[in-house]
C-alpha cells in the first residue's frame, strides 16, 4: 500500500521568506512540476468507470492518462448479479437503489456514482457479463502492455482518438474501463507520495524556481541563492527518485503476491506466447489487485 498526502504538505518545508514573497499557487505549481519530473507509476492511481456507448462512441474523462483494460457488457445480467453491486455503489441521500443508474455518463469522473474499485471487479455482475475488447488503434493513450492489445480472439473492437473519444464496433451498450489518473483526493487536490525525501526535493525545487524567476528579473543578490540551490536540488532529486522507486517496488511485490490470477478467465483469449507472460506476472495491466 502506498501512502499519499496532499501536495500542500510541501508548503511548510519552503523557506518562510520565499512563502512571503511568492503565492502559494505559484509554489505549489513549481512543486507539482518537480513531482512530475520524477517518473514513476506511483504518480497515478487506477480507477474504474462505466461508460454508456451511443452511436458507436463515448466521450472519456479528460483526466485519464492511460487505459489499462477495456471490457464491455456482452449480455444482460440477472437480478442476482445486479444485486451483487449493492456493496460497491455509493447511493447519495434521497436516491433510491431503483433510481440509481450505474451507466450514467453525465460526468464520467465524479458524476452521480462512485465505484469501490476492488469490490466492483469481484462482483458477479462484472465477472459474468463483461468481456475484453480488442484494441485496433495505435495511440500511446492505451498502455503498451494493455491486455486489449494482445486479445486477438475478442469479438468486439475499440479505438480512442486524440480527443479521447472511444469508438467501438458495437453501436450501443456499456463499456467498463480501468485507467490511470493523477492521484487526487475527493476535493480534486493533487496527492504526492508521503515521503520526507520526496517532499524535501519538491520544496527545494519550488525555492529554486522562485529565485530563478527573480534572477531573470535581474534582482540583485539572487544569483548566489540560485547557485547554492541548484546543487541541493540535484542531490535531493536523486534521493527522491530512489525513494519513489523503493516505494513502488514494495507495492508491486505486494500486488504480485496477492494477485491470484484476477480475471484469469480472460487468459484463454490470448495467444499462447502472451498468455505465458501474463500468467507469470512479467507484464499485465498493473497487477494491482
Amino acid at each position: 500500500m502506498i501512502a499519499y498526502t496532499k501536495i500542500n504538505s510541501v508548503l511548510p518545508l519552503i523557506l518562510k521568506s520565499v512563502r512571503e514573497e511568492d503565492t502559494n499557487l505559484n509554489l505549489l505549481s513549481y512543486a507539482l512540476d518537480a513531482y512530475r519530473m520524477i517518473e514513476g507509476p506511483s504518480h497515478t492511481i487506477e480507477e474504474v468507470a462505466v461508460y454508456e456507448i451511443k452511436d458507436h462512441k463515448a466521450q472519456l474523462c479528460s483526466d485519464i492518462k492511460t487505459v489499462n483494460l477495456a471490457t464491455y457488457l456482452f449480455q444482460n445480467p440477472s437480478n442476482s448479479e445486479c444485486t451483487s453491486l449493492s456493496d460497491c455503489l455509493n447511493i447519495t441521500s434521497g436516491e433510491s437503489q431503483e433510481e440509481y443508474n450505474l451507466t450514467s455518463s453525465s460526468n464520467p469522473c465524479a458524476g452521480n456514482y462512485a465505484i469501490a474499485h476492488k469490490l466492483y471487479l469481484s462482483t458477479d455482475y462484472y465477472n459474468n457479463n463483461f468481456a475484453p475488447l480488442k484494441y485496433v488503434g495505435t495511440s500511446s493513450f492505451i498502455c503498451t502492455e494493455c491486455f486489449n492489445r494482445f486479445c486477438h480472439n475478442c469479438n468486439e473492437t475499440f479505438s480512442v482518438d486524440h480527443n479521447k473519444i472511444m469508438w467501438t464496433s458495437f453501436a450501443e451498450g456499456s463499456d467498463c474501463l480501468l485507467y490511470d489518473v493523477e492521484a487526487k483526493n475527493e476535493d480534486g487536490e493533487f496527492l504526492i507520495i508521503d515521503d520526507v525525501e520526496v517532499k524535501k526535493f519538491l520544496a527545494l525545487y519550488a525555492e529554486h524556481e522562485h529565485f530563478r524567476n527573480r534572477f531573470f528579473m535581474h534582482e540583485e543578490g539572487t544569483g548566489q541563492n540560485l547557485s547554492m540551490l541548484s546543487g541541493q536540488v540535484n542531490y535531493w532529486y536523486n534521493k527522491a527518485k530512489a525513494a519513489i522507486r523503493k516505494t513502488t517496488l514494495n507495492a508491486t511485490l505486494i500486488g504480485e503476491i496477492t494477485n491470484n490470477s484476477q480475471n484469469a478467465k480472460f487468459f484463454n483469449m490470448l495467444p499462447y506466447q502472451y498468455r505465458q507472460r501474463y500468467e507469470f506476472g512479467s507484464v499485465g495491466y498493473k497487477n494491482r489487485y
